[in-house]
């Protein structure tokens, strides 16, 4: 089923909609009210220097190193997620860019 207007100017309907950021996140274990799955990148500009990232998944006992240029997708629907407190060293950032689209989002255009 299609969810986009069909005279949506510059419609991308191969795209995710929705983008977020973050900077040196950590979080408590969530699900999202996505309406599919997320795709997410971590960058950060010292490389190694930052460390102890992950994305976890603690029901399935699931750790994911978080490193410089990490590509990871998942459905936060169904995969309860965390991520750890990174140590994050001077004068550096970590930075995540996502995106994905709202189950909101979805309900509103299939109006």
């Amino acid at each position: 089923m299609a969810i986009w207007p069909r005279q949506c100017p510059n419609r991308l309907t191969d795209h995710p909609r929705c983008f977020g950021a973050s900077c040196n996140l950590g979080n408590e274990l969530h699900r999202d009210n996505d309406a599919t799955r997320s795709f997410a990148v971590w960058i950060n500009k010292k490389g190694d220097e930052s460390k102890s990232w992950y994305l976890l998944f603690p029901e399935w006992e699931v750790a994911i190193e978080i490193i410089h240029g990490t590509w990871i997708s998942w459905n936060g629907r169904y995969c309860g997620h965390c991520t750890a407190v990174p140590d994050v060293a001077a004068d550096d950032s970590l930075l995540s860019l996502f995106c994905t689209i709202p189950q909101s989002l979805c309900s509103h255009l299939e109006k």
